[in-house]
């Protein structure tokens, strides 16, 4: 059986202490990034899906305007043919 020095348990168990601190201050910075990102990601995704949102409704012609370019066709060619 080992002997361990009452001054060598002391720092063992010191040790052990700062690696639990530092790993629960790890777990912590890590969660605070990941919070940071995923409401980044979701900032960033509201933004697409509004910018996404805009282009299609200029790119897509409502049904009044679709009508209204279709008569207007229509009145030309019949002047044409006329």
């Amino acid at each position: 059986m080992q002997q361990i020095t009452l001054s060598q348990r002391e720092t063992k168990d010191e040790l052990k202490e700062d690696m639990e601190g530092l790993n629960d201050g790890l777990k912590a910075y890590m969660e605070a990034k990941m919070d940071g990102l995923n409401n980044g990601l979701k900032v960033d995704m509201e933004g697409l899906k509004e910018g996404l949102t805009k282009l299609l409704q200029e790119m897509l012609p409502n049904g009044e305007k679709v009508l209204d370019e279709t008569r207007d066709d229509n009145k030309e060619m019949l002047i044409m043919i006329s």
